[in-house]
């Protein structure tokens, strides 16, 4: 309590104030479409189910947005304090971590992500508290102390898994360097992995089965290759008239040109689920396939000019990207967005509209720059010969962005959130893996015989205990 009341509460208490100012919280499209799975209990699979079944539950209480954000600003605070009060027990520097609390309270993307309802929130404070357990296995040379740290672990990662589409392939990859960092005998490693993946399996197989939670329609699976086919459709030079009329009995010639934006996958698969139902798009599948493969191997130079202008996000400080939004869009259940605290409404979308311009744009915003922290942090710990399980908790950032790039959808900030948190606690996780090698340098010596004088090594035996001779005068 009394670490989250240092690190926590600060944070929780300038959240509260965003809440207040754009009650009931922030709804995008996607908050509404689950909002509607919630009342209507036609859960569809495609936006995170496990996220809106938490919703569901937290909306027995309250049935308002309110109740979503609250929860979200205590588990976020929550998860910080977790990193915060790990750092503080390395011996991280005071000033660093009131310093690095006020940053993550003052952060404007903080302020406004984490009173907007996206599954990227609960996703990313999933990752955060995976940072803090791998620092306190770290701090524990590696050794889980409890069962009861390798099942949290383990519900972490099984959150992380599930709240994201990509967060599958993160949490396997985490999984695979964790067996690997943790000593022998490694068999607690082992079995966090094996409950994550019965976590998984149990929450997809079985809850969600049980609540009848709808199949998502096939073209959301495939929203990368659909993206690709659009840009190699702008020149047409990659398809042979066979893909030309697979492509076509998808949806309309004109519609993948026209629909086409490198920044966004969203017009052409909204163009694909109007004109495709699923069981005829399930049909053209392989078709879609081969003309993708075709549009990769005659067109590579366009795909790869796409791909860099679709995940500049990630890696480009000058790219294009949409940033967050600051009210509820429209909706037929009455949802709108009422300031408790007018002025403040006006301020921060003064200081949003401000902000989002150069330079406060790549100060306070730029993921790519938050990215070069995380990747600095993992470098230096590495040229220090930190240990594994802490360049691991720096790494997890790196891991989801790798997954991301892959197969990045849309230039949203929301998708990198977690390396901008990450990037947050990384002057911590430093500080802290610094002092605790000092630390430990300072233990050895506290232990053996220690000389200030390099030149002039230990003594050792009996001679370690003779007197040292006083000087006198010559005989």
């Amino acid at each position: 309590m009394a670490a989250y009341v240092r690190f926590g509460l600060p944070c929780a208490a300038v959240w509260v104030v965003y809440l207040l100012a754009f009650w009931p919280g922030i709804l995008t499209e996607d908050a509404i479409e689950q909002w509607t799975d919630m009342t209507s209990g036609v859960i569809r699979g495609y936006h995170s189910p496990l996220q809106t079944i938490l919703h569901w539950l937290l909306t027995r209480l309250w049935l308002s947005p309110a109740i979503i954000v609250l929860a979200q600003i205590a588990a976020l605070s929550a998860a910080y304090t977790m990193v915060a009060a790990e750092c503080a027990a390395r011996n991280a520097p005071r000033w660093l971590l009131a310093a690095t609390t006020l940053l993550v309270a003052a952060l404007p993307a903080n302020g406004f992500i984490v009173v907007t309802l996206w599954k990227d929130v609960p996703y990313s404070i999933a990752l955060l508290m995976i940072t803090a357990l791998t620092l306190r296995l770290a701090r524990s040379g590696g050794r889980f102390r409890s069962r009861f740290d390798v099942v949290v672990m383990a519900i972490a990662l099984t959150a992380a898994a599930t709240f994201r589409h990509n967060g599958l392939p993160t949490v396997a990859l985490f999984l695979m360097l964790l067996v690997r960092a943790v000593p022998v005998p490694r068999r607690p490693a082992w079995q966090v992995a094996a409950l994550t993946l019965a976590g998984v399996l149990t929450i997809h197989f079985g809850l969600f089965r049980v609540l009848g939670v709808r199949p998502y329609h096939p073209a959301q699976r495939d929203q990368t290759i659909l993206h690709q086919v659009a840009a190699a459709m702008q020149t047409g030079t990659a398809y042979t008239q066979d893909d030309f009329a697979a492509l076509g009995r998808i949806m309309p010639i004109a519609n993948w040109v026209r629909d086409y934006r490198c920044e966004s996958v969203i017009p052409t698969l909204v163009s694909v689920l109007a004109h495709s139902p699923a069981d005829e798009y399930a049909l053209l599948r392989p078709s879609l396939r081969t003309a993708w493969w075709h549009a990769v191997t005659r067109g590579s130079w366009i795909i790869a000019s796409h791909h860099a202008c679709v995940s500049g996000l990630i890696w480009n400080p000058v790219a294009s990207y949409a940033l967050v939004s600051t009210s509820i869009v429209s909706n037929g259940y009455g949802l709108h967005t009422r300031p408790v605290l007018p002025a403040m409404n006006r301020l921060l979308s003064e200081l949003l509209l401000k902000t989002s311009e150069a330079p406060w744009r790549t100060l306070l915003w730029d993921p790519a720059a938050h990215l070069l922290v995380v990747a600095c942090g993992v470098v230096w710990a590495w040229l220090r010969r930190a240990d594994r399980l802490t360049v691991l908790a720096l790494a997890l950032p790196l891991l989801h962005t790798g997954i991301l790039f892959v197969a990045i959808p849309s230039a949203e900030y929301r998708l990198q959130y977690p390396v901008v948190l990450g990037s947050l606690v990384v002057p911590l996780i430093v500080s802290s893996a610094r002092n605790k090698l000092l630390a430990s340098s300072a233990q050895s010596c506290k232990n053996t015989a220690c000389s200030p004088d390099p030149d002039h090594p230990p003594l050792q035996g009996p001679a370690a205990r003779r007197p040292t001779p006083r000087p006198g005068r010559a005989g």
